[in-house]
Protein backbone atom coordinates (compact mmCIF):
# COMPACT_ATOMS: atom_id res chain seq x y z
CA UNK A 1 0.00 0.00 0.00
CA UNK A 2 1.22 3.84 -0.77
CA UNK A 3 1.97 5.79 2.15
CA UNK A 4 0.86 8.96 2.62
CA UNK A 5 3.92 10.75 1.36
CA UNK A 6 3.84 9.06 -1.79
CA UNK A 7 0.61 9.98 -2.63
CA UNK A 8 1.21 13.46 -1.82
CA UNK A 9 3.91 13.68 -3.81
CA UNK A 10 1.95 11.58 -6.73
CA UNK A 11 -0.76 14.35 -6.32
CA UNK A 12 1.83 16.96 -6.12
CA UNK A 13 3.32 16.08 -9.12
CA UNK A 14 0.31 15.79 -10.93
CA UNK A 15 -0.80 18.98 -9.78
CA UNK A 16 2.66 20.47 -11.49
CA UNK A 17 2.20 18.49 -14.67
CA UNK A 18 -1.09 19.97 -15.01
CA UNK A 19 -0.33 23.89 -14.26
CA UNK A 20 2.31 23.75 -16.09
CA UNK A 21 1.23 21.58 -19.73
CA UNK A 22 0.84 24.78 -21.39
CA UNK A 23 4.41 25.76 -21.51
CA UNK A 24 5.92 26.09 -24.86
CA UNK A 25 2.68 25.77 -26.91
CA UNK A 26 4.50 27.77 -29.66
CA UNK A 27 2.68 27.22 -33.40
CA UNK A 28 5.63 26.52 -34.93
CA UNK A 29 3.23 25.93 -38.53
CA UNK A 30 3.04 29.49 -38.22
CA UNK A 31 6.44 30.87 -37.96
CA UNK A 32 7.82 28.75 -40.42
CA UNK A 33 4.56 29.34 -43.41
CA UNK A 34 4.94 33.20 -42.55
CA UNK A 35 7.87 33.64 -44.71
CA UNK A 36 6.53 31.86 -47.53
CA UNK A 37 3.47 33.74 -47.63
CA UNK A 38 5.09 36.94 -47.56
CA UNK A 39 7.50 35.60 -50.46
CA UNK A 40 4.18 35.28 -52.43
CA UNK A 41 2.64 38.58 -51.26
CA UNK A 42 6.23 40.16 -52.62
CA UNK A 43 5.93 38.31 -56.16
CA UNK A 44 1.94 38.92 -56.21
CA UNK A 45 2.72 43.05 -55.50
CA UNK A 46 6.15 42.67 -58.38
CA UNK A 47 3.69 41.15 -60.69
CA UNK A 48 1.01 44.11 -60.25
CA UNK A 49 3.47 46.91 -60.73
CA UNK A 50 5.18 45.47 -63.68
CA UNK A 51 1.75 45.28 -65.00
CA UNK A 52 0.39 48.60 -64.32
CA UNK A 53 3.59 50.40 -65.12
CA UNK A 54 3.27 48.95 -68.92
CA UNK A 55 -0.40 50.08 -68.68
CA UNK A 56 0.48 53.75 -67.54
CA UNK A 57 3.34 54.29 -70.09
CA UNK A 58 0.58 52.97 -72.65
CA UNK A 59 -1.75 55.63 -71.16
CA UNK A 60 0.26 58.36 -70.22
CA UNK A 61 2.99 57.79 -73.15
CA UNK A 62 1.69 56.07 -75.85
CA UNK A 63 4.31 56.90 -78.42
CA UNK A 64 7.14 55.76 -75.71
CA UNK A 65 5.04 52.58 -75.57
CA UNK A 66 4.96 51.79 -79.38
CA UNK A 67 8.15 52.48 -79.92
CA UNK A 68 9.10 49.77 -76.63
CA UNK A 69 6.67 47.41 -78.70
CA UNK A 70 8.24 47.78 -81.33
CA UNK A 71 11.67 47.29 -80.25
CA UNK A 72 10.31 44.10 -78.23
CA UNK A 73 9.14 42.50 -81.33
CA UNK A 74 12.43 42.83 -83.03
CA UNK A 75 13.93 40.48 -80.16
CA UNK A 76 10.48 38.11 -80.77
CA UNK A 77 9.08 39.56 -77.44
CA UNK A 78 5.12 40.30 -77.09
CA UNK A 79 4.69 42.86 -74.42
CA UNK A 80 0.75 41.56 -74.43
CA UNK A 81 2.35 38.51 -73.86
CA UNK A 82 4.28 39.28 -70.64
CA UNK A 83 0.95 41.55 -69.30
CA UNK A 84 -0.76 38.64 -69.74
CA UNK A 85 1.55 36.14 -67.78
CA UNK A 86 1.77 38.80 -65.02
CA UNK A 87 -1.38 38.46 -64.84
CA UNK A 88 -1.49 34.55 -64.32
CA UNK A 89 1.20 34.77 -62.08
CA UNK A 90 -1.21 37.22 -59.52
CA UNK A 91 -3.92 34.33 -59.96
CA UNK A 92 -1.56 31.43 -59.40
CA UNK A 93 0.01 33.10 -56.40
CA UNK A 94 -3.40 34.21 -54.92
CA UNK A 95 -4.34 30.44 -55.15
CA UNK A 96 -1.06 29.65 -53.16
CA UNK A 97 -1.78 31.84 -50.46
CA UNK A 98 -5.29 30.79 -49.79
CA UNK A 99 -4.12 27.15 -50.00
CA UNK A 100 -1.16 28.15 -47.16
CA UNK A 101 -3.75 29.89 -44.96
CA UNK A 102 -6.07 27.16 -45.11
CA UNK A 103 -3.53 25.05 -44.17
CA UNK A 104 -2.82 27.31 -41.26
CA UNK A 105 -6.20 26.73 -40.02
CA UNK A 106 -6.29 23.21 -40.40
CA UNK A 107 -3.33 22.84 -38.68
CA UNK A 108 -4.31 25.01 -35.74
CA UNK A 109 -7.37 23.00 -34.92
CA UNK A 110 -5.64 19.47 -35.40
CA UNK A 111 -3.01 20.79 -32.99
CA UNK A 112 -5.46 21.96 -30.88
CA UNK A 113 -6.87 18.41 -30.84
CA UNK A 114 -3.45 17.20 -29.98
CA UNK A 115 -3.22 19.06 -26.78
CA UNK A 116 -6.47 18.65 -25.90
CA UNK A 117 -6.14 14.39 -26.17
CA UNK A 118 -2.54 14.65 -24.49
CA UNK A 119 -3.80 17.14 -21.29
CA UNK A 120 -6.94 14.49 -20.89
CA UNK A 121 -5.32 11.76 -21.13
CA UNK A 122 -2.92 12.49 -18.43
CA UNK A 123 -5.08 14.41 -16.33
CA UNK A 124 -8.04 11.68 -16.13
CA UNK A 125 -4.76 8.81 -16.60
CA UNK A 126 -6.93 7.57 -19.90
CA UNK A 127 -5.78 4.70 -22.08
CA UNK A 128 -7.82 5.88 -24.83
CA UNK A 129 -8.84 9.21 -26.71
CA UNK A 130 -9.42 7.37 -30.23
CA UNK A 131 -13.42 8.09 -29.53
CA UNK A 132 -12.37 11.60 -29.09
CA UNK A 133 -12.52 12.07 -32.70
CA UNK A 134 -15.43 13.69 -32.71
CA UNK A 135 -16.19 16.64 -31.19
CA UNK A 136 -19.69 15.68 -29.84
CA UNK A 137 -17.74 13.03 -27.73
CA UNK A 138 -15.04 15.41 -26.31
CA UNK A 139 -17.70 17.74 -24.75
CA UNK A 140 -19.82 15.31 -23.24
CA UNK A 141 -16.55 13.33 -21.70
CA UNK A 142 -15.77 16.70 -20.49
CA UNK A 143 -19.47 17.72 -19.34
CA UNK A 144 -19.86 14.09 -17.71
CA UNK A 145 -16.62 15.36 -15.48
CA UNK A 146 -18.54 18.23 -14.40
CA UNK A 147 -16.46 20.32 -16.55
CA UNK A 148 -18.60 23.31 -18.73
CA UNK A 149 -16.43 23.43 -21.20
CA UNK A 150 -18.96 25.61 -23.33
CA UNK A 151 -19.09 28.49 -21.13
CA UNK A 152 -15.52 29.43 -21.67
CA UNK A 153 -14.83 32.25 -22.71
CA UNK A 154 -12.64 31.08 -25.99
CA UNK A 155 -15.65 28.25 -26.89
CA UNK A 156 -17.49 30.46 -29.70
CA UNK A 157 -14.44 30.92 -31.60
CA UNK A 158 -13.24 27.35 -31.15
CA UNK A 159 -16.04 25.95 -32.41
CA UNK A 160 -16.07 28.23 -35.66
CA UNK A 161 -12.17 26.96 -36.19
CA UNK A 162 -13.67 23.41 -36.58
CA UNK A 163 -16.61 24.54 -38.77
CA UNK A 164 -13.98 26.95 -41.15
CA UNK A 165 -11.81 23.43 -40.44
CA UNK A 166 -14.06 21.12 -41.56
CA UNK A 167 -15.52 23.00 -44.70
CA UNK A 168 -12.16 23.57 -46.09
CA UNK A 169 -11.38 19.80 -45.36
CA UNK A 170 -14.78 17.94 -47.10
CA UNK A 171 -16.48 20.76 -49.00
CA UNK A 172 -15.74 22.79 -52.73
CA UNK A 173 -18.10 25.58 -51.62
CA UNK A 174 -17.58 26.17 -47.88
CA UNK A 175 -18.32 29.37 -47.68
CA UNK A 176 -21.80 28.58 -48.24
CA UNK A 177 -21.84 26.71 -45.16
CA UNK A 178 -19.88 29.40 -43.09
CA UNK A 179 -22.06 32.53 -43.61
CA UNK A 180 -22.95 32.40 -39.86
CA UNK A 181 -19.25 33.51 -39.44
CA UNK A 182 -18.62 37.29 -39.67
CA UNK A 183 -15.79 36.69 -42.47
CA UNK A 184 -17.80 34.72 -45.11
CA UNK A 185 -21.30 36.23 -44.32
CA UNK A 186 -21.12 38.19 -47.95
CA UNK A 187 -21.46 36.06 -51.01
CA UNK A 188 -18.44 37.22 -52.59
CA UNK A 189 -15.77 34.57 -54.37
CA UNK A 190 -13.49 33.42 -51.37
CA UNK A 191 -10.37 35.17 -51.28
CA UNK A 192 -7.06 34.54 -49.48
CA UNK A 193 -7.97 37.96 -47.72
CA UNK A 194 -11.28 36.36 -46.32
CA UNK A 195 -9.45 33.36 -44.82
CA UNK A 196 -6.92 35.71 -43.78
CA UNK A 197 -9.00 37.99 -41.52
CA UNK A 198 -10.42 35.03 -40.04
CA UNK A 199 -7.47 33.36 -38.87
CA UNK A 200 -6.16 36.66 -37.74
CA UNK A 201 -9.51 36.69 -35.27
CA UNK A 202 -8.80 33.34 -33.60
CA UNK A 203 -5.24 32.32 -34.10
CA UNK A 204 -4.45 33.10 -30.42
CA UNK A 205 -7.98 31.40 -29.23
CA UNK A 206 -6.45 27.67 -29.06
CA UNK A 207 -4.02 28.88 -26.60
CA UNK A 208 -6.79 30.90 -24.88
CA UNK A 209 -8.92 27.85 -24.72
CA UNK A 210 -6.15 25.26 -23.46
CA UNK A 211 -5.38 27.52 -20.51
CA UNK A 212 -8.57 27.64 -19.48
CA UNK A 213 -9.71 24.49 -19.65
CA UNK A 214 -6.58 23.68 -17.78
CA UNK A 215 -7.65 25.97 -15.47
CA UNK A 216 -11.06 24.41 -14.88
CA UNK A 217 -9.65 21.04 -14.99
CA UNK A 218 -7.38 21.64 -12.09
CA UNK A 219 -10.36 23.11 -9.87
CA UNK A 220 -12.42 20.03 -10.65
CA UNK A 221 -9.77 18.17 -9.82
CA UNK A 222 -7.99 19.37 -6.75
CA UNK A 223 -9.93 22.61 -5.55
CA UNK A 224 -12.16 21.32 -2.85
CA UNK A 225 -14.93 23.94 -1.25
CA UNK A 226 -17.41 23.21 1.51
CA UNK A 227 -19.83 23.27 -1.26
CA UNK A 228 -17.67 20.88 -3.95
CA UNK A 229 -17.64 18.33 -0.72
CA UNK A 230 -21.08 18.40 0.29
CA UNK A 231 -22.55 17.66 -3.22
CA UNK A 232 -19.68 14.72 -3.45
CA UNK A 233 -21.14 13.31 0.13
CA UNK A 234 -24.73 13.87 -1.05
CA UNK A 235 -24.30 11.84 -4.13
CA UNK A 236 -22.34 9.07 -2.45
CA UNK A 237 -25.00 8.71 -0.02
CA UNK A 238 -27.37 8.05 -2.69
CA UNK A 239 -25.45 5.11 -3.67
CA UNK A 240 -24.05 3.72 -0.72
CA UNK A 241 -25.45 2.25 2.86
CA UNK A 242 -24.27 3.58 5.54
CA UNK A 243 -22.07 0.48 6.58
CA UNK A 244 -20.19 1.08 3.16
CA UNK A 245 -19.67 4.73 3.63
CA UNK A 246 -17.92 4.01 6.63
CA UNK A 247 -15.84 1.56 5.02
CA UNK A 248 -15.05 4.11 2.56
CA UNK A 249 -14.55 6.59 5.30
CA UNK A 250 -11.81 4.42 6.82
CA UNK A 251 -10.25 3.32 3.94
CA UNK A 252 -9.85 6.90 2.66
CA UNK A 253 -8.48 7.79 5.80
CA UNK A 254 -5.98 5.02 5.92
CA UNK A 255 -4.48 6.80 2.75
CA UNK A 256 -3.52 10.40 4.29
CA UNK A 257 -1.88 7.78 7.38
Amino acid sequence: MQNYIDIQNIREQNKIGLETYFLDKTNMFDIAIDKLIEDLKTGINNSHEQFDNWNELKETYPKRYAELVEEAERYEINIDHQKYDYILDIIHNQEQLLSLIEMKVIYAFKSLEIHIKNLLKASFNLKSTKDFYKWDNLIKFLEDKNIQVKTLNSYNEIVQLKSVNNAIKHSNDYEVTLTSIQEFKTSDKLTYAKVDKFYKRIKDKPNHFLQELISVIYNELYEFDDLKIKDIAESLALRMKKEDAKKLILKIEEQYE
